[in-house]
């Protein structure tokens, strides 16, 4: 069922890659690695959504999404307009599974039980944009 379900994310993450990428003008050293920071809601079981703020690390170079206050993840799928992660069931019995558009930064991030795959214990729907340099 894991299985499936994953094959189907993936699937969507796919044809989401269909819009077509503009070039960037930065650096490879930028694009392999960046955070993010974003703004949204979260729903957590059964709650209303809630506004958040979040933080992410995206390290194309080592394949990882990390932060969002939901841990690390590998990601599965990397194109110019999309970079999908998602995680297999980790200690505390989740699994993480999200998706970043490239040109808009719409972040979809979900916490899902490892007992019953379709239900959502965490759903964050972000808009996300590069964090701003530390001087």
């Amino acid at each position: 069922m894991v299985r499936t379900m994953l094959a189907k994310s993936i699937l969507v993450l796919a044809v989401i890659t269909a819009s077509a990428a503009q070039p960037s003008n930065d650096s490879p050293a930028a694009r392999q690695r960046f955070l993010l920071t974003c703004i949204g809601t979260m729903r957590t079981a059964g709650a209303p959504p809630m506004p958040i703020t979040a933080n992410g690390l995206v390290d194309l170079g080592s394949k990882r999404v990390a932060g969002f206050g939901v841990g690390s993840a590998p990601i599965l799928v990397a194109t110019e307009a999309v970079i999908g992660f998602g995680s297999a069931v980790s200690a505390e019995g989740n699994r993480v599974e999200g998706s970043l558009d490239r040109q808009t930064g719409k972040t979809r991030i979900v916490v899902r039980a490892a007992s019953d795959p379709a239900e959502e214990l965490i759903a964050m729907d972000l808009d996300c944009r590069p964090a701003p340099p530390i001087s």
